[in-house]
């Protein structure tokens, strides 16, 4: 696995041993960026269920002002990966070791609000619906929230955000929401 663009293309990330985490394919992650573009540079990205924090990371590499990658389980292997690409010290990059909803919670609690917010939950989950909602509060106006689910799994619906499009990859499917009217 590697950062797939931008100012840390090419460099290799640490992976996961075991089957507890599934990291984001290459190709989904480069095809994510395409679909994004420019909305990436400058952007504050929010990275949950960080994994091995290779959005979070790749996110920086093509141009985020701030990444701030949530990962509760493996935050130690995200802190590698940012230091083996060249980016240990960089302000640009925070991660938290918190388990992804008391950080939304926080974030909500603080007034913190993202530009972009990817989400890649475990598969076996049924929390899609409170991912959504809780990520609706913390989006920008013109924020951008990404799911990453298994292609069998419904989209959500939340009133507060209104699916905008999806894309098939595989076996892996990606939901892009935009925030709706907010009464």
């Amino acid at each position: 696995m590697r950062i797939s663009g931008g100012e840390f293309r090419g460099r290799p990330l640490f992976t996961h041993k075991g089957l507890d985490v599934r990291p984001t394919p290459d190709k989904v992650r480069q095809a994510f960026f395409n679909i994004i573009g420019e909305k990436i540079k400058g952007a504050r990205f929010l990275d949950l269920f960080g994994g091995t924090g290779a959005m979070g990371l790749e996110a920086v590499s093509r141009g985020a002002a701030m990444s701030v990658i949530v990962e509760k389980d493996h935050s130690n292997l995200v802190i590698k990966n940012a230091g083996h690409i060249g980016l240990g010290d960089d302000p640009r990059i925070c991660v938290i070791r918190a388990d992804s909803f008391i950080a939304l919670e926080k974030f909500w609690r603080e007034g913190d609000l993202f530009d972009i917010v990817y989400a890649d939950p475990p598969w076996k989950t049924d929390t899609w619906n409170r991912i959504a909602a809780m990520s609706a509060q913390i989006l920008q106006e013109n924020g951008l929230l990404t799911l990453e689910a298994f292609y069998k799994t419904p989209a959500p619906e939340d009133p507060g955000l209104e699916l905008k499009d999806d894309r098939r990859y595989g076996d892996t499917v990606l939901y892009f929401y935009k925030p709706g009217f907010r009464g």
